[in-house]
């Protein structure tokens, strides 16, 4: 949101000086004056700029007198327009500096073009300028003063910095130039002189008209203008258009004319009132402040920050207590909380004066003509957004009311809109107006033909406004403003500002009957009583209860001291959602006395270690795992997914959570399993590379009838290569990525055993579990056929789930790194043949039992099946490491130790081959 910074000025008392515009001016006294010997309009003056040193500048100015002093800017120093100046020979006499009229400063004045700025100063030569300049702020203050105490400035944007040499002048004579078609050549009277302009056929300029006129040395957004020949015709100067200007296009012609009392020479930025510092206000910041979508409450908080009064506001307009009126109805009560009408008639439909278009401008906004002005600028002035009808295509009788199912209501920007019975809208006995809250329709619109205007300011139920405009996918100034809940009582000041504005500049225009309105929702007053010593002991400094008091007036609250308490009573505009307890005012008179004045302190407590976060500690020892050490890379999904993804994973509904406010069709359901997003992002990489493996560490939720899901966070991580030279078994790599995994993340007892309920969307002959002891942590297996085809997969496909909930809570940690062994270890090979339904883990443990001290390693090195060892058998070779960390084994060690596993595995069913 854009908030113009000299339009605040209208309602507090304060001076806009730039100062980085003047560092580098000082004050100069004028020792003589002599005349230029080859210009009449030229003197040549003697500066005293300080410390005993003079300088020679020649100037145009028509006011220079001995002794008076002025601002000076010397050779290689910046003017505030970026013009750097330089020692320059003007008519063969050597110019060294410059004396600065108020067009070159910036400063708004009466004086000509060609006069000098005279400072009432007692400041000796060679004194700053912004030492004597009067008091004021610079942009720059005011953003860094409203950005500590009320919202996020996220820039200043100077608006017409480039307009400084641009001035009114009147065309005396105008013909075209001979030998060409395209080319004029005018005369053009600038106040102070008159001078010669080459332009283009594209302005069809008359003698008479007034226009602006970029002087030599002007620096526009295009470039510099200087005096030049067109076919030996001079031209000092250049018309400017408006998109030369770098402004809003004002006609259809593209040229500015201005008005024929215009006086001549005054510089274009303070006729069309241009010269704006306009801030940029991060709106997230304003969500909680209704009152501050809006120049006048932004006003009210620079009062209370600078300590200047706020100026009330007010508005001159009485309506007749007699004649015609709108009658409405109100069908949709549920939504409407306030609004008010008025009909004015004799209206003449026309261009807004330039004080009305230059602010719109100045805030992003369009002007378009007098009365849709007057709307949005009631709008950007008080917060309140407004619609004007034409009251003879829509007649006086309206009604708000929900929209029929399959209305269509072609809007202002002439887009149709298919409404719904969910839609509020305003209407006649033709059919819909307007969408509530959002915009108005083109069959009501303000034309040019238009006499008679209805204006309507409303309010409605903010949720209804915002859901409306997600709907209907538009969202507009209004709509922005209706969502933060704004106050019924607005509706009747918004009109009678809007009627003020209308009645002062359509003389015309009258009021013909009574201002209707209805307010049906009233929040109430908010009255609050406070203790000040808690207030202060909440902010952490003593502040006074005449301080506290002086603020919270600032901000119109109506404060009373009493007893030692403060009586509180929340203005109207604060009401809505945003004051409402002990805590608000606490904030209010912080952020006003300024958390800079706050002197930070140690708290006054015991300060002990807070306690650890292990499941976040986990998470980031997961991460590095998997990433660094398995080569996985990281997916970061959406919580959401849609329907159609967890179908297409074989998930059930009724697990799932469905969002009630969802953003998009494909994030309706908060999700249940991580894979299933994986599974989309293995569908868009496969398209780039042949093999990869991701992972995503994010929680999961699922339904289980209580008020809140069952939310847990979980690792899920999919391997899927579609290369034709892969020859490894993609199930075996998943399950020994599970086994290094939890290895490392040293969990203890984990068993990776046949899956009884696989997830649905694993294959369900191809998936195991992992399980320590009784409870399972997760799952790895290949991916379902029928979901691979859903998901448009190609290659091999395996993943693997665990539940790092569960596994932060067994409360291990990662391993840790040990000495090397000093003492060498013994590798002894077994092969066993058994049955197929025996599991390696099984088969392991059991070898791990024959001695869990001099054991240290087993490894599955073969795994061979063939007929003569029958269709039920296979043949297992392991690969043990015996050692022991304190001596040399002995043969007789080993032989003890193969002896026992030999048994221990004849125990099981087991054949050793080769014994």
């Amino acid at each position: 949101m854009k908030i113009s910074l000299q339009w605040l000025q209208e309602f507090v008392d304060f001076n806009i000086i730039e100062k980085e515009f003047f560092k580098d001016l000082i004050v100069g006294e004028i020792k003589e004056i002599n005349k230029h010997p080859e210009a009449d309009s030229l003197k040549i003056l003697k500066l005293d700029i300080g410390k005993n040193e003079y300088q020679q500048v020649v100037c145009a100015g028509t006011n220079v007198q001995v002794g008076v002093k002025t601002p000076v800017i010397l050779p290689g120093m910046t003017l505030p327009n970026g013009f750097t100046v330089k020692t320059v020979k003007m008519r063969g006499i050597e110019s060294n500096g410059m004396c600065c009229g108020p067009d070159e400063l910036r400063i708004p004045t009466e004086n000509h073009a060609k006069e000098i700025m005279i400072l009432n100063t007692q400041a000796k030569p060679g004194t700053l300028l912004l030492e004597v300049l009067e008091k004021g702020y610079s942009s720059q203050e005011l953003k860094n003063l409203l950005t500590i105490h009320t919202a996020e400035i996220e820039g200043i944007e100077y608006q017409g910095k480039y307009l400084d040499y641009v001035v009114s002048g009147k065309c005396l004579e105008a013909k075209k130039i001979e030998g060409t078609d395209k080319l004029h050549v005018g005369i053009f009277d600038i106040g102070w002189k008159k001078i010669q302009i080459v332009y283009g056929s594209v302005y069809s300029i008359k003698v008479g008209d007034i226009v602006p006129v970029a002087l030599n040395g002007a620096h526009l957004p295009k470039g510099e203008i200087k005096a030049t020949e067109f076919l030996g015709v001079k031209s000092e100067g250049m018309l400017c258009g408006d998109d030369e200007l770098g402004i809003e296009k004002n006609t259809w012609e593209g040229i500015t004319r201005l008005p024929a009392d215009t006086k001549l020479g005054k510089p274009l930025v303070e006729l069309l009132g241009l010269m704006q510092s306009v801030i940029e206000v991060d709106n997230k910041s304003l969500t909680h402040r209704p009152d501050l979508w809006c120049h006048y409450g932004f006003a009210r908080e620079l009062s209370a920050i600078l300590n200047k009064k706020l100026k009330p506001f007010k508005t001159k307009v009485e309506f007749p207590k007699t004649g015609e009126m709108v009658e409405f109805d109100i069908q949709a009560r549920e939504v409407v909380r306030g609004s008010s009408f008025c009909i004015i008639d004799s209206v003449k439909i026309e261009e807004s004066p330039q004080w009305i278009k230059s602010r719109l401008m100045a805030t992003g906004i369009r002007p378009i003509n007098n009365v849709v002005d007057i709307t949005n600028y009631v709008m950007i002035e008080i917060g309140q957004p407004m619609h004007a009808y034409d009251c003879d295509l829509t007649g006086n009788k309206l009604v708000i009311r929900n929209a029929k199912a399959g209305e269509v209501l072609e809007t202002i920007d002439h887009k149709k809109r298919i409404l719904t019975q969910e839609d509020i809208i305003m209407a006649n006995d033709q059919g819909p107006l307007l969408v509530i809250g959002v915009m108005g329709g083109a069959n009501s619109e303000i034309c040019n033909e238009t006499t008679k205007v209805i204006f309507e300011a409303g309010c409605w139920d903010p949720t209804i406004v915002r859901k409306a405009s997600q709907r209907i996918g538009l969202r507009t100034e209004s709509s922005q403003r209706f969502e933060k809940s704004l106050h019924p009582k607005m509706c009747e000041i918004a009109i009678k500002r809007a009627c003020e504005i209308l009645l002062q500049i359509c003389k015309s225009a009258k009021l013909v009957g009574p201002m209707t309105s209805q307010i049906l929702w009233d929040p109430g007053e908010i009255n609050l009583e406070v203790d000040p010593v808690k207030i202060c002991s909440k902010i952490g400094v003593e502040i006074s209860e005449d301080k506290m008091a002086e603020i919270l007036k600032f901000l119109e609250f109506e404060c009373q001291k009493t007893h030692g308490q403060l009586k509180i009573k929340v203005p109207f505009f604060r009401a809505t959602k945003d004051i409402s307890i002990e805590d608000d005012i606490v904030e209010e008179i912080a952020r006003i006395y300024g958390y800079e004045n706050i002197k930070p302190s140690l708290p006054q407590f015991p300060i002990k270690t807070p306690n650890d976060n292990y499941e976040r500690i986990r998470t980031h020892q997961a991460r590095r795992i998997l990433s660094l050490g398995l080569g996985f890379n990281e997916a970061m999904n959406y919580s959401f997914y849609s329907q159609a993804d967890f179908q297409n994973s074989l998930l059930a509904e009724k697990d799932h959570l469905k969002v009630e406010n969802y953003l998009s069709l494909d994030q309706t359901h908060l999700r249940v399993s991580l894979i299933p997003n994986l599974l989309k992002s293995v569908f868009q990489n496969q398209k780039y590379q042949e093999e990869f493996k991701i992972f995503e560490i994010g929680r999961t939720y699922i339904e289980t009838g209580e008020f809140m899901p069952k939310e847990e966070k979980n690792i899920g991580a999919i391997i899927a290569n579609q290369s034709k030279n892969y020859k490894k078994e993609i199930f075996y790599e998943a399950k020994g990525a599970v086994e290094i995994f939890l290895r490392i993340f040293a969990v203890k007892g984990a068993r990776i055993v046949s899956a009884k309920n696989p997830p649905t969307y694993a294959h369900p002959k191809k998936c195991a579990e992992i399980m320590i002891g009784k409870d399972n942590f997760g799952y790895v297996y290949c991916l379902n056929p029928v979901v691979k085809k859903n998901h448009e997969l190609e290659g091999e496909v395996a993943a693997f789930e665990l539940n790092l909930s569960k596994l932060a809570q067994l409360g291990e940690s990662l391993a840790k790194y040990k000495p090397l062994p000093k003492y060498p270890g013994i590798n002894i090979d077994v092969s066993v043949v058994i049955h197929k339904a025996k599991t390696i883990a099984e088969i392991t443990e059991v070898i791990r039992k024959a001695d869990k001290v001099l054991i240290k390693d087993i490894k599955l090195f073969d795994v061979y099946e063939d007929k003569n060892l029958g269709d039920d058998k296979k043949a297992l070779a392991f690969s043990i490491l015996l050692q022991a960390e304190d001596r040399t084994l002995t043969d007789e060690e080993m032989v003890r130790v193969q002896s026992q596993v030999f048994k221990d595995l004849e125990n099981i069913g087991g054949v050793i081959r080769g014994k």
